[in-house]
């Protein structure tokens, strides 16, 4: 992603974290401080290695802490699945301005009227925008399969198999 400003990144990253704080702590009742530190933006450089990097450290979310054994398992939101097929990232936004004018007005509460469905495209690393879309997904694959073979090297290491989605789950 590239941003026209620093401002512009700082604010949209407060109003995503700010929000996705909100909700998650709506979910799990949890009324204290939820981020551990202030979000810190990293910078990538154009150099082809810095960008694959930067995504293969994205992708190993869950794998490299032993969580899962493959990005693929991951059961929250994660882009593997798409970028190895295309498709879009959807999501449900829920419109908590328009629900809170509502309850203020005291008018019924149906939920499905907050909600849209929003659909996130992934585009290619710039390093990689001439390439094909077969093989961009094979760039893509071949980095999941490193990231599997990783964890398992770790699991032989350490002696502890991942704990795996239905754990992570519960």
């Amino acid at each position: 992603m590239t941003v026209a400003s620093a401002q512009r990144l700082a604010s949209f990253m407060n109003y995503l974290n700010s929000n996705l704080a909100r909700e998650a702590g709506r979910l799990i009742r949890w009324r204290e401080k939820f981020w551990g530190r202030r979000y810190q933006a990293i910078l990538v450089s154009q150099e082809a290695e810095a960008q694959i990097g930067r995504l293969r450290y994205v992708l190993a979310h869950g794998v490299k802490e032993g969580l899962v054994g493959s990005p693929l398992d991951w059961p929250g939101a994660h882009c593997a699945r798409a970028l190895l097929d295309g498709t879009p990232l959807a999501g449900r936004w829920i419109d908590r301005t328009l629900e809170h004018a509502a309850l203020r007005k005291r008018r019924p509460a149906n939920p499905a009227a907050f909600v849209t469905l929003e659909e996130i495209r992934l585009a290619p690393l710039p390093c990689w925008r001439d390439l094909a879309k077969h093989q961009l997904r094979m760039q893509v694959h071949d980095l999941v399969v490193d990231i599997e073979r990783e964890g398992r090297s770790r699991e032989r290491a350490t002696g502890q198999p991942p704990l795996g989605r239905d754990l992570v789950l519960r």
